[in-house]
């Protein structure tokens, strides 16, 4: 419940242009490996496998790290939520 509320006051502050970015820059593979392993107990339990292969070079992006988890993290929920083998 809280991060639904969460998630509303976030959106109202895209709507208001009140959104405070804090960019930095920060190795995306390494982040989103982190949140796939976060994942993977999930997916085993829904008797999914998610399957992530970093490139051989570290991929840097400049972002905020904390929208970009939400993103990723949101990205990785509805996968595991909304896959063909639940739908079958």
């Amino acid at each position: 419940m809280i991060e639904l509320v969460n998630d509303l006051l976030e959106i109202n502050r895209i709507e208001d242009d009140r959104l405070i970015l804090r960019p930095s820059i920060l190795a995306l593979d390494s982040l989103v490996e982190d949140m796939v392993k976060d994942y993977r107990p999930l997916a085993e339990k829904a008797g999914l496998a998610i399957v992530y292969t970093a490139s051989e070079r570290p991929l840097w992006v400049f972002a905020d790290e904390s929208k970009l988890r939400w993103i990723i993290e949101n990205l990785l929920d509805n996968a595991l939520r909304y896959n063909e083998k639940k739908a079958s």
